[in-house]
């Protein structure tokens, strides 16, 4: 603030739609749901600019293409993934006045050239407690075909911690290989931020009081009766709500006229 110069919040964020039609209904590219954060940060960076003119911005690191590249976790496309991280710019571009940008994560890793060779020495020095919590999520995250190919939650779970635990080493001088490249592009005063919540003092919540905790690549999107707050539910909740309130579909040609972009509940039905 002392120089003048814009703000940069840093995130990991943006992986790509949950691949388990029970969860998104089998979309693929972002919907409401996404939209929805992508305004929480534009809230973020106007609330900052309100108070201190040269503003902020917002670098998203994505995660699809990192998921995919180094262990195939989910099974989700490389052209699903592109095309998801590209309408996602789209909005944000659209949304935030060129303040969000996304960038791949697995560009960021792929600078390292042991970063696949570290990442397979982290997973095998992995005991249960240090991934086991991640089993649920990736269960339902599973699709019917890795069922049939018996894909196992917990070796899912394994590959996911392992990988995060990965890109944080493999840097200059054994440094973490995210802030490494979060300073060279931000500068050394970036600030990173969590939508999950962390204890790490260095650390900003930035959604730690959100109404819905389900983060938009798990659900799909809809807004509230009467209201302009947008909550993330998963597919299979929808019909539940349709059975008890009045709800519209949300139909964008231009984005992507094969499903609902989202869905409207205008309260109880009357």
């Amino acid at each position: 603030m002392e120089t003048g110069e814009c703000l940069n919040f840093a995130i990991i964020a943006v992986a790509h739609k949950n691949p388990n039609h029970s969860i998104c209904g089998g979309r693929t590219l972002p919907d409401l749901a996404e939209l929805g954060f992508l305004l929480h940060l534009v809230d973020i960076m106007d609330g900052v600019e309100a108070i201190y003119p040269p503003g902020a911005s917002f670098t998203i690191l994505t995660e699809g293409e990192f998921y995919r590249a180094n262990a195939s976790i989910f099974d989700v496309s490389e052209e699903e993934i592109l095309r998801y991280e590209k309408v996602t710019q789209d909005i944000a571009s659209a949304v935030g006045r060129g303040r969000i940008t996304l960038v791949s994560l697995q560009s960021i890793v792929e600078e390292s050239r042991e970063f696949h060779e570290k990442f397979l020495s982290v997973r095998q020095g992995l005991k249960g407690s240090d991934y086991l919590m991640y089993a649920p999520v990736m269960q339902r995250s599973m699709t019917e075909r890795q069922r049939l190919l018996n894909v196992i939650p917990e070796i899912m779970a394994r590959d996911y911690a392992a990988l995060h635990k990965a890109k944080h080493i493999n840097g200059e001088n054994g440094d973490s290989l995210v802030y490494q490249y979060l300073e060279n592009a931000l500068g050394e005063n970036y600030i990173y931020c969590s939508v999950t919540g962390s204890m790490r003092d260095e650390v900003l919540n930035i959604d730690p009081m959100r109404k819905s905790a389900t983060l938009p690549q798990h659900g799909i999107g809809v807004l509230g009766g009467g209201t302009s707050s947008i909550k993330v539910i998963p597919f299979t909740e929808l019909r539940g709500i349709v059975e008890k309130t009045q709800v519209g579909s949300i139909i964008l040609e231009n984005v992507d006229f094969s499903s609902p972009f989202g869905f409207i509940n205008f309260g109880k039905r009357r």
